[in-house]
């Protein structure tokens, strides 16, 4: 059954904006879908014209244009010294963050 905009919305504020633990379970749950649905429709709203609305979404977005900023920034210092050898991609760092 497809879901209303409405109730997605209130399943993503519900699931994501409450800190659990696995909210994609969460939203999966409250919206009667499975998890790997959930996660789709999770991005899929975050970067609808109505998702971008939302206060959190937001800042979301804000962050990770400023993470963007930031890593240029640093990679364009590092490849104008002669040493682009040594700047990883993004994941790479993100996926350092995970270890």
């Amino acid at each position: 059954m497809r879901k209303t905009r409405e109730e997605i919305a209130n399943a993503w504020s519900i699931a994501y904006g409450k800190g659990h633990a696995d909210p994609h379970f969460i939203f999966a749950t409250l919206l009667g879908i499975e998890r790997n649905q959930a996660k789709r429709l999770c991005f899929e709203y975050m970067y609808s014209p109505e998702g971008r609305e939302v206060f959190a979404i937001k800042k979301v977005h804000e962050k990770e244009q400023e993470v963007v900023f930031v890593y240029n920034f640093f990679a364009d210092m590092l490849k104008n010294a002669g040493l682009e050898i040594a700047v990883p991609a993004l994941q790479e760092i993100f996926n350092m963050m995970e270890d």
